[in-house]
């Protein structure tokens, strides 16, 4: 079965797929697909999809990112096609990133997942209440100017201070 329809859980409703509750933590639903996603033809027990789950963290971070795409295009009544040539191309500006700029990316897109479906909510409430985007590229970019900074602020304020102190 594909992983795509599960990223959705609890949040897209048709003919043969309930909304049943609130949408999962990525968390959660890193469990629901661990657990449909048979290694060498056997199930995982509980234990190995807590350890997965732990330990991969870069499938947590494409989880997340494709469920908040799927997300935004289910909510913007936006076509499917161009869904995935959206993110075709965010995959390879990422590829040939610096690890900078995809660690930035990461951070963001884990953001705006915890900032949606972290608080275990239905997903009425969600697209009522929320700004369901997925962070941009320019985002990123932003994100990082902003980081680099506060990150040269300080350290000014750290040579003043050395200097004031100075004999």
């Amino acid at each position: 079965m594909s992983i795509f329809p599960k990223l959705l859980t609890n949040v897209l409703k048709t003919a043969r797929i309930r909304i049943k509750g609130n949408v999962p933590h990525r968390n959660e639903l890193m469990a629901i697909l661990y657990a449909d996603l048979p290694p060498q033809n056997e199930k995982m027990t509980k234990a190995q999809i807590q350890d997965q789950i732990k330990k991969n963290v870069d499938m947590r971070i494409r989880v997340t990112y494709l469920r908040l795409v799927q997300v935004y295009y289910y909510v913007h009544k936006l076509p499917k096609a161009s869904q995935w040539a959206d993110i075709d191309e965010r995959l390879r500006v990422l590829r040939g990133s610096t690890p900078a700029f995809q660690q930035m990316h990461a951070t963001l897109i884990l953001a705006k997942d915890t900032e949606l479906f972290s608080r275990g909510r239905h997903i009425k409430e969600i697209i009522t209440n929320e700004d369901v985007s997925v962070p941009s590229l320019d985002d990123v970019r932003a994100a990082m100017a902003a980081e680099a900074t506060a990150a040269m602020a300080a350290e000014s304020a750290a040579a003043m201070a050395a200097e004031s102190t100075a004999p």
